[in-house]
């Protein structure tokens, strides 16, 4: 083992299959053309999926694949590329899933030899899988069912014989099948989105520990070491990676409150009374023990809170923004240990915080109006900002507990079962809730959220406020053709261009496994640095252009997964309520137009080479290279 090396990427990367079913575990060879093409992450998955993924397959069952990818750059020492994807069916949306995390698992998959997994079938009993570079196992999880992510870290390691092992894995409500149980890596950085962790639960895979301990060839060292050089020394001076180093994802929450665009009681408020108890500042003056950081990365935006009044394990990290916008705002909750406490107790069973925290929000609403009541809850009261009844509403739902069982399979069953027009404040798009965001302030982000093929999605796009004015965003984006500033609400040409290109921008560090948080628009890396940077470690010679059609054509295949599994025009849309005025806060009476927003998205098909079911065009695919899907 010790004489294993990896070979240089000419020679192609290496991809292993596990089928649960036989236990069969073989390795092939991944073309350097391949590689050229899709790069990893997400673009990489999702060509494995339409290649090898029947449509109209049960997610939960058997025939469903999980597809777990790194890129060309994982493993390397360039700051933020730690991030790897995994892909499936979604049990959430029955469409297209594909979520994202940072941390330390991606790295060590890559340097244990591996571009990527794939696993299909389904074991009879419960395992995990065990990789230590070219030694893979499928070991007895038996006895780790029912058990917390935090006591299942502890055991692998323990049972393995190395602290240094990195796992990936769901928790209880996975083994469950929450709709939107997620998969967490070191307790804290989570694959949270569209149900990844169901997906595991429903293969009888609990987790897959990792161990690389091989070097990451890159064609050329000593530019590699100037590019990281680079980045340790300019970081500095970029004001959001500061705030970020400082206050952590939570940085934005000010600004959120003071522009109105923070969803509070469900998205009808863009204001909350005691938002400063939960800013970012509030935390590191309060709760914060110290911030942690991804693989190679020196802005260490990570949290790790602790605390007292809630007994907050700090092994769990701590919370984003999301998860507090969730838990607080939403729910109508101030407190900032019970925030953390309900962030500890997701990722302690492994469920999503946004799905989760948007689920206790819609449930408190229905329940404000009488559509839910002390009988469906088992007598828990869910008023607004009633700590008590959030934090036991996690555990009902981890349970299937009482209604809690019905908020599991996410808000859109939920108000089809509930009735009532409770449809139009389910804050959800094709089955998938909100993040903690609100279109009628941010109209960029609500075109996201609509035509996203996972569903509601903050992460489809680099958010308006960033192009408001003059910003280093704006200026960023210039090589890339945009040049003015764009107003935040307005459903305009220049707003549509911007969303197109800052789309295809998100969805290139998707697939290149760059955290959104370290790249241009906003922060340290910009485009002319990041072509040199990939050059560097592939030793191809690409462009700015090169990595735009990545994200065009990564955008374009999700896109043509969920045409293959029947999802029309009809399923891009925005809730009832995003066309209703704000209440509360600086934007109080805004709203977004139906008939207006609708006329957006159609000329958003037509830009992309869509027809008018938003279906890609013949001529396009061919563009993207990408004939060979087949719709129908």
């Amino acid at each position: 083992m010790e004489n294993m090396i990896i070979p240089p990427l000419k020679d192609g990367r290496k991809l292993l299959r596990v089928n649960l079913t036989t236990g069969e575990v073989k390795t092939e060879m991944i073309a350097e053309r391949i590689l050229r093409r899709y790069y990893g992450g997400g673009a990489l998955a999702t060509y494995f999926l339409l290649n090898e993924l029947k449509p109209g397959i049960d997610p939960l069952g058997e025939e469903n694949l999980l597809v777990i990818t790194c890129s060309v750059l994982t493993g390397t020492l360039i700051p933020g590329a730690s991030r790897y994807t995994i892909a499936s069916k979604s049990p959430l949306t029955n469409g297209f899933a594909e979520s994202e995390a940072g941390g330390f698992w991606g790295p060590q998959l890559a340097k244990a030899g591996y571009i990527g997994i794939i696993i299909s079938g389904v074991s009879e009993k419960p395992v995990y899988l065990w990789i230590h570079n070219e030694k893979v196992e499928i070991r007895d999880a038996s006895h780790l069912t029912g058990k917390s992510t935090g006591e299942v870290e502890g055991l692998i390691r323990e049972e393995l014989g190395d602290n240094k092992i990195v796992i990936a894995q769901t928790g209880p409500a996975g083994e469950k099948l929450v709709k939107y149980a997620c998969v967490l890596n070191n307790l804290k950085h989570a694959n949270g989105r569209t149900g990844m962790g169901a997906v595991f639960g429903s293969k009888k895979l609990r987790g897959i520990a990792v161990r690389g301990t091989l070097d990451m060839p890159v064609a050329n060292p000593d530019a590699v070491k100037e590019h990281v050089k680079w980045f340790g020394e300019n970081w500095k001076n970029n004001t959001s990676n500061v705030r970020l180093n400082k206050y952590g994802t939570a940085h934005s929450i000010s600004g959120l409150q003071n522009t109105g665009t923070l969803p509070s009681y469900n998205w009808r408020d863009g204001e909350f009374k005691d938002a400063e108890k939960f800013y970012g500042e509030t935390m590191t003056d309060t709760i914060l023990l110290k911030n942690e950081g991804c693989y190679a990365c020196p802005v260490r935006c990570k949290r790790v809170v602790s605390g007292t009044e809630y007994n907050v394990d700090p092994i769990y990290g701590g919370p984003e923004y999301e998860t507090i916008g969730g838990f607080g705002s939403i729910c109508g909750i101030s407190d900032l240990p019970a925030i953390s406490k309900a962030h500890e107790m997701c990722n302690a069973v492994g469920l999503d915080t946004v799905s989760t925290s948007v689920a206790i929000g819609f449930a408190m609403e229905c329940y404000e109006k009488g559509i839910i009541t002390d009988k469906d809850t088992n007598g828990v009261k869910l008023d607004w900002g009633n700590i008590e009844s959030m934090l036991k509403m996690i555990d009902m739902i981890a349970n299937g507990e009482a209604i809690g069982k019905l908020l599991g399979e996410g808000v859109a069953k939920a108000a089809k079962v509930l009735g009532h027009d409770s449809d139009k404040f389910a804050m959800e798009v094709k089955g998938q809730e909100f993040a903690a965001h609100d279109p009628r302030g941010k109209t960029g982000v609500g075109l996201g959220f609509a035509i996203s093929p996972t569903g509601a999605d903050h992460l489809e796009i680099a958010h308006d406020g960033g192009f408001a004015d003059y910003t280093i965003a704006l200026e960023n984006v210039a090589p890339i053709g945009i040049h003015e500033p764009v107003d935040m609400v307005a459903l305009t040409n220049e707003k549509l261009r911007l969303f197109y290109k800052l789309q295809q921008v998100c969805s290139l560090n998707n697939s290149t496994g760059m955290c959104n948080l370290v790249m241009a628009p906003a922060f340290t890396f910009p485009f002319d640095k990041f072509i040199e940077v990939v050059g560097a470690v592939t030793g191809w010679r690409i462009s700015m252009y090169e990595l735009m059609m990545l994200g065009e054509r990564a955008n374009n295949m999700a896109r043509c997964f969920n045409v293959r599994e029947g999802f029309t025009a009809a399923d891009d849309r925005l809730p009832e309520r995003c066309f209703e005025p704000l209440g509360n806060g600086a934007r109080k009476g805004q709203f977004l137009d139906k008939q207006e927003f609708r006329s957006f998205i159609d000329n958003y098909y037509s830009i992309c080479g869509w027809d008018t079911e938003g279906v890609p065009t013949p001529a396009k695919l061919i563009e993207l290279e990408l004939e060979w899907i087949k719709l129908s």
